[in-house]
């Protein structure tokens, strides 16, 4: 059920982030990653060969949408009326790289986190669960039979 609740949390933010594009929508999504990240870490110790590919999958989401994050930081750095960084004559240049990277790392964001969370909560759980029992019903069949040999 965490799993579930975690899942749909990221469904949750990547439909925002795709509709709205918001920071705050994009942040949202980061953390949902995060806790999922966290999911698979506890989940790995006991099954590390079908986790180890999602959770690596997982961190270099959560890695692009730090980088995206950061963008955004120095977009609106560029954009404070204080100009913080300088005037825009002296960083029109920067702001135009920096667009440019937003909107790859967007791009990128999005598809990657459609990949990990596009389908539906309630059917990833299921499916995860039902490779969990499959797995480790083979395991414990191979237990057996190497006890029965032994």
């Amino acid at each position: 059920e965490g799993a579930r609740a975690t899942l749909r949390r990221a469904r949750k933010a990547l439909d925002k982030a795709g509709t709205h594009g918001k920071a705050d929508d994009f942040h949202d999504l980061r953390k949902a990653a995060k806790t999922h990240g966290m999911h698979l870490s506890l989940l790995g110790r006991l099954w590390p060969t079908p986790i180890k590919a999602r959770r690596k999958a997982v961190d270099e989401l959560g890695e692009q949408l730090g980088e995206l994050h950061d963008v955004f930081v120095m977009r609106a750095l560029l954009e404070a009326d204080s100009e913080p960084l300088g005037p825009p004559e002296d960083t029109k240049l920067l702001g135009k790289l920096l667009k440019r990277s937003e909107k790859s790392l967007r791009k990128a964001c999005l598809a990657d986190a459609a990949e990990l969370f596009g389908d539906s909560p309630k059917r990833s759980t299921k499916r995860l669960a039902r490779k969990a029992r499959d797995d480790l019903a083979g395991a414990s069949s191979a237990d057996d039979l190497a006890a029965a040999a032994g």
